[in-house]
């Protein structure tokens, strides 16, 4: 099957769940090109390849992107309430993460994946979080591991230093996560409309909507996938008018 690999296809294949195609003769030269002209390492080709992987990271290459990423938690990256269905201490074991009663305690599927990508990239991240259990939120993120070019790391280790962890209540504030974007402005030095943030409940999405933020709400509690991060990034470039384009 041939593979005309375009960069404005590269969200689109990974929407339309083509993660794995054989490698021919023409689709190793077409994607070898491609890793070229973003002048990144080409890697070595086995019998298949990835396109759920390859593209994502050539996507990030190829294109401005946000000075900072922020992540909500609580069924964004992970599908339970934090200390509420899962309970601390937090272990890893034959079946992944588990709890204090050995219940799942993992992330969604593509999580690991995508907030390794940005280590590798130097892409910041932060969390904004409005559960209270700072604690056993942070405990959970240091236990759920994550492959990088450097090894195994975990989510806690894409954040660029601990001041931009931010799990707390904003009970009475009624401003969404306002605090949070406040704070993390003031330790960042980045602009609300330099920011792109992901979370599952409209009324966070709004308020930060209307501070300047990108803002990409995940529904139905299917979390972050590579599907809803592209088309977060792409539409951040659009509205901040940064074309995706292939280096001349």
């Amino acid at each position: 099957m041939k593979c005309a690999l375009t960069l404005t296809d590269v969200p689109a294949m990974a929407l339309q769940s083509m993660p794995i195609q054989p490698i021919t003769d023409d689709v190793r030269t077409t994607i070898s090109e491609f890793y070229k002209q973003a002048n990144v390492p080409v890697p070595a080709f086995g019998g298949q390849v990835d396109l759920r992987h390859l593209c994502p990271t050539l996507a990030l290459k190829i294109g401005k992107n946000p000075k900072l990423i922020v992540f909500d938690l609580d069924f964004t990256l992970w599908p339970f309430d934090c200390d509420k269905d899962v309970i601390s201490p937090y272990f890893r074991a034959v079946q992944g993460v588990v709890d204090s009663r050995y219940f799942p305690a993992n992330p969604y599927p593509d999580v690991p994946s995508i907030l390794a990508t940005l280590y590798d990239n130097g892409i910041p991240v932060a969390y904004a979080s409005r559960n209270p259990s700072s604690g056993s939120v942070k405990e959970l993120l240091t236990t759920i591991p994550m492959m990088t070019s450097m090894g195994e790391k975990t989510l806690w280790d894409a954040l660029p230093d601990r001041d931009y962890f931010h799990a707390y209540s904003t009970m009475g504030a009624n401003r969404g996560k306002t605090m949070h974007f406040t704070a993390l402005k003031r330790i960042s030095g980045v602009e609300y409309s330099d920011m792109l943030f992901f979370d599952d409940l409209p009324q966070n999405i709004k308020y930060a909507e209307e501070q300047g933020t990108v803002a990409i709400l995940l529904e139905n509690r299917r979390g972050l996938t590579w599907n809803s991060f592209l088309q977060g990034l792409f539409h951040w470039r659009k509205v901040n008018d940064q074309q995706t384009r292939i280096p001349s």
